[in-house]
């Protein structure tokens, strides 16, 4: 919690501290909620919880959203599993932006997953750290 970190710092300097994405918009109302829940239940005051959790709990493709000058100590992900096969057949424009921007779309076949590692660790500071989601590989 807040208080067991800095208790003198003000709820609203917390706006940079966290950052989360979806793409589905009804999945990102139900976490903006949950965090307005779990930040009144610490002493947050509803109007600057519902402020944070709209600010951390962000709508949009992760890999496409501008992130500026980030550098994290943590990045957390879920990454989806999808074969860019799959993916070319209903979000083309966005395969070819991966392959623009990302090494690990530049050639071949590949799951999307691996672009949001590669995305994931360009957000890092020098001492941070990547937490994945990674499915089990068949021989590693």
């Amino acid at each position: 919690s807040r208080s067991q970190v800095n208790p003198s710092l003000p709820w609203e300097r917390l706006g940079d501290c966290l950052r989360g994405w979806d793409l589905q918009d009804d999945h990102a109302a139900t976490t903006r909620t949950l965090v307005t829940r779990v930040l009144k239940r610490a002493g947050c005051p509803s109007d600057t919880a519902a402020h944070l959790a709209g600010v951390w709990v962000q709508v949009g493709d992760f890999l496409l959203a501008d992130h500026g000058l980030l550098r994290a100590d943590v990045v957390i992900g879920n990454p989806p599993y999808i074969r860019i096969q799959v993916l070319k057949e209903w979000a083309p424009l966005e395969v070819e932006y991966y392959k623009r921007r990302y090494r690990a779309a530049g050639k071949g076949n590949y799951d999307i997953y691996v672009v949001f590692v590669e995305k994931g660790l360009s957000l890092l500071n020098e001492r941070g750290r990547l937490l994945a989601i990674a499915r089990e590989v068949a021989g590693a």
